[in-house]
Order: C-alpha cells, then sequence, then structure tokens
C-alpha cells in the first residue's frame, strides 16, 4: 500500500506539473492554488485510497480565473492597458538617463533624486510642493516670440473648419496633449463636429506602440474633467515645429464659445498641456494666445483646467449657453 505521505505528494506534484508549467503561467497573485477550496484535501486520500483517477482529470482540466476572463470582448481594452504599461515604463526609463537631454520635468525629477537623499519623507513631499511651484512661475515669466498679446478677438466669427495650431507645451519637450475641446455655437448648442484629427496623431506612430487609448478623438468624446488615459489625447511633439488639431463641423456656425481642456493627467504631466495656440476658422485667425495649465487635479472650477475664449458679450447668446453648457454652475 501507498504511504498518506506518498498519496499527498503524488497529488501535489502533479497539480504542480499542471498549474505552473510554462504552458499555464498565471500570476504572481493568483499563483496560489486551494485544494482545500475545491474540496480536496490530503486527508481524503487514505492509504486504501488514492486519489480517484476522475477527481485528478477534473483538477487537470480546470481553467484558470485568468483564462476564463481575457475573452474576445476584453482583448481590445486589454490592449490598450497593455500599451499604457509599456508607455509608462519607457518613460521612467527615458527619465532615469542622466545623459538625456531632459525638458523641466526631467530636471525636476533629477533635482528631486540628489535632494531626497537622507531627507525623512515628509521633508521630501514639501520640497516637491515648493519645487513644482517654482517650476510654473519660472515658466510664466518666460518671454515668449509671440504671445498674442495685441490680437483683438473677432466677434461671432463663422466658418465650418477650425485648425488649432500648437507652438509649445508647459514644459516637455517630448510629448503634448490634450483633455477636450468644446464648442459652442451662437445659439447656445455645442457645435457639431464631423470629423476630427491631428498632426501628429498620436502616440502609437512612435516605434513599439499601436494601441494606446490615448488619440485625439478623445478630445469631443464629451469627458474632459478627468485623469483616465481612456479620454486624454497625447501626441509626440517636437520643439520650435507646429503641431495642429483639424476639426470639421457638421455645418457652418457662427461661434461664440471654445473651452480649451489642458492636459490633467496628473500635477507633474501637466507640463505636457499645450501653452501658445493659435485658433484658425475658415483660415482666418481667431485667437492667438496661451492656454493656462491645468491644475493635475480633479477638484477646482473650470479655470483650473484650461481656458474658455468667448467671441460674445451678448447675454442672450450667453444665457443659452447657459442652458447647454454642462460646466456652467450658475
Amino acid at each position: 500500500h501507498l504511504s498518506r505521505k506518498a498519496c499527498a505528494d503524488e497529488f501535489d506534484n502533479l497539480i504542480n506539473q499542471e498549474f505552473y508549467s510554462p504552458e499555464h503561467l498565471i500570476s504572481g497573485r493568483r499563483s496560489t492554488l486551494s485544494i482545500r477550496k475545491e474540496g480536496l484535501t490530503n486527508e481524503d486520500y487514505t492509504e486504501e485510497c488514492p486519489p480517484h483517477p476522475d477527481v485528478l482529470l477534473s483538477v487537470k482540466t480546470q481553467k484558470s480565473p485568468r483564462a476564463r476572463w481575457r475573452n474576445e470582448q476584453d482583448y481590445s481594452l486589454l490592449e490598450s492597458w497593455n500599451s499604457l504599461l509599456k508607455f509608462n515604463h519607457s518613460q521612467r526609463g527615458r527619465i532615469s538617463n542622466m545623459e538625456f537631454e531632459g525638458d523641466i520635468f526631467d530636471e525636476f525629477l533629477q533635482q528631486q533624486k540628489i535632494s531626497r537623499q537622507g531627507e525623512h519623507q515628509s521633508v521630501r513631499k514639501e520640497g516637491i510642493e515648493d519645487a513644482l511651484r517654482e517650476l510654473e512661475e519660472e515658466n510664466t515669466v518666460e518671454t515668449d516670440r509671440d504671445d498674442g498679446s495685441d490680437f483683438e478677438i473677432p466677434v461671432l466669427p463663422h466658418g465650418q473648419h477650425l485648425v488649432i495650431k500648437i507652438a509649445s507645451t508647459w514644459g516637455d519637450r517630448h510629448y503634448v496633449g490634450l483633455n477636450g475641446i468644446e464648442i459652442f455655437s451662437s445659439n447656445g448648442e455645442p457645435v457639431q463636429i464631423s470629423r476630427i484629427n491631428a498632426d501628429p496623431p498620436d502616440i502609437n506612430i512612435l516605434p513599439a506602440y499601436g494601441k494606446d487609448p490615448r488619440v485625439v478623438t478623445n478630445l469631443i468624446d464629451g469627458t474632459n474633467r478627468t485623469q483616465d488615459d481612456m479620454h486624454l489625447w497625447l501626441a509626440p511633439f517636437t520643439p520650435g515645429k507646429l503641431h495642429f488639431i483639424y476639426l470639421d463641423f457638421v455645418t457652418p456656425s457662427q461661434v461664440a464659445m471654445i473651452r480649451i481642456w489642458n492636459y490633467n493627467k496628473s500635477r507633474i504631466h501637466s507640463f505636457r498641456g499645450v501653452k501658445n495656440v493659435e485658433l484658425l476658422l475658415d483660415e482666418k485667425c481667431i485667437f492667438k494666445g496661451e492656454i493656462a495649465k491645468a491644475s493635475g487635479t480633479l477638484s477646482g472650477a473650470s479655470e483650473q483646467f484650461g481656458d474658455t475664449i468667448l467671441f460674445t458679450t451678448d447675454d442672450e447668446i450667453l444665457e443659452a449657453m447657459s442652458r447647454y453648457d454642462e460646466t456652467f454652475d450658475g
């Protein structure tokens, strides 16, 4: 007769071979197989009663929770998530490379890496807050080539094709992004968009990417006060060159207001938001200037997330817009 220990060891070896082989890899959180949960314990197999083959077959053929979860419906979302993880991993490598020519974001992180050695956690957090404020103040007082301070905004410009020319970010040298764009017509209603694209389109044009969810169509999905990657737009940025967003209206419209929701992923990543922009409606410039940097949080009024550009002061039009504007809290 087989001893109880021999029976148990044989059963454990069979389970380990099936569930921990290279053909059946599962995540660390799911790697502990609970035999007791399935009602199978070593005590159930006495010296006279070894494990029944049918019981072992049922254990061998059951699918892992991960395999049951991953189906065709979730495949696209999983690809987007993997792309985000790959992007975040690659950016950590870029930021930690001391020889790389970094932006103010990189420089800030390197300064913090040096300064936090030997410091207490609470002191380090306070230093990060102070450094962020200093970066914002320094970037605000920079002299721009053309800040649009002398530009006069037209009243209710009319057209069908809107172009947003992006000249600079709030400091990031590698990426530019936005959270959303809202456009209201002179009748107070949102302007219907038939098409939107960008140049460059998004970070999926970069090598090793292709499924990142931060695409330009997210800018008109109506979810703007967010930090969710599924509702953001992010594209490669090249200092000294222009970057474009193109929007076509369903019908020609009189534009009463445009609201730009700047990139708001976090306080650090808000430096990827747009700064100096030019808006052209049917090739006529209707705005030239600076868009406020987002706060990097989810609290505060609309001015904490970007800028609202008004093309009218007519009370009736403003009242009409307030009925459709979800941001309006009056």
